[in-house]
C-alpha cells in the first residue's frame, strides 16, 4: 500500500503548483433566414446567348461579340430597404480577370468578359463594380454585358461556351 500512496501523493503536489487561468464566456447568437433575395431564372439558368462572332473581330479589337443581359432580382423577403450586389464565381481565364471557357469548347485563347453597365471591368471571383438600392419587399435589376475577349489577340476558332455562378451580396 506504502507504493500506491506515495505515487498518487506526488501528483497532488504538482497539480497544485500550476497556476489558475482565468476565461470569459463566449456566446454566439443569431438567426438563419431563408434568402432574401435572388435572381429570377427561368430553369435554373440565366442564359446569354453570343450567337457566332467574327474571329477576326476577336483578335482585332481584343473584345467583341457584346451581348447585354440583366439580372432581375427578387428582394420580397427584405424587410428594409437593402443595397445588393452580385459576384461572378468561376473559372478564370489566366489573369485576364475574364471567364475561362469549358473544356468542352474547341475556341482556344479566348474567354469572356463582363461589364457592368458604366462599363466597368466586372472581374471573376471580384468585388462587385456596381449595386443597387432595392426597396423593402422590393425588386430590382442589374445589367451587364458578356463579350468574347482576347488579349492577346490570338484566338482560334472554335465552340466558345461558359459558365459562371451567380452570387448575391448585401451591402
Amino acid at each position: 500500500m506504502t507504493l500506491i500512496q506515495r505515487p498518487l501523493l506526488g501528483c497532488t503536489l504538482l497539480i497544485t503548483g500550476i497556476p489558475t487561468a482565468l476565461a470569459e464566456r463566449l456566446e454566439i447568437t443569431g438567426e438563419l433566414t431563408p434568402s432574401t433575395c435572388v435572381v429570377q431564372v427561368i430553369d435554373g439558368t440565366v442564359s446569354v446567348r453570343m450567337g457566332k462572332v467574327d474571329l477576326a473581330s476577336v483578335n482585332t479589337l481584343a473584345r467583341a461579340g457584346q451581348q447585354n443581359f440583366s439580372l432581375h432580382l427578387d428582394c420580397r423577403g427584405l424587410g428594409a430597404a437593402q443595397t445588393v450586389a452580385v459576384r461572378f464565381s468561376g473559372a478564370p481565364h489566366g489573369l485576364t480577370g475574364n471567364l475561362a471557357l469549358t473544356p468542352s469548347s474547341t475556341a482556344t485563347n479566348v474567354g469572356v468578359a463582363l461589364y457592368d453597365v458604366d462599363g466597368r471591368h466586372q472581374k471573376i471571383d471580384a468585388s462587385p463594380t456596381t449595386a443597387v438600392l432595392i426597396a423593402a419587399n422590393g425588386q430590382g435589376r442589374l445589367d451587364y454585358s458578356a463579350w468574347y475577349a482576347a488579349p492577346f489577340r490570338n484566338a482560334t476558332a472554335g465552340t466558345a461556351n461558359a459558365q459562371a455562378s451567380v452570387v448575391v451580396l448585401y451591402r
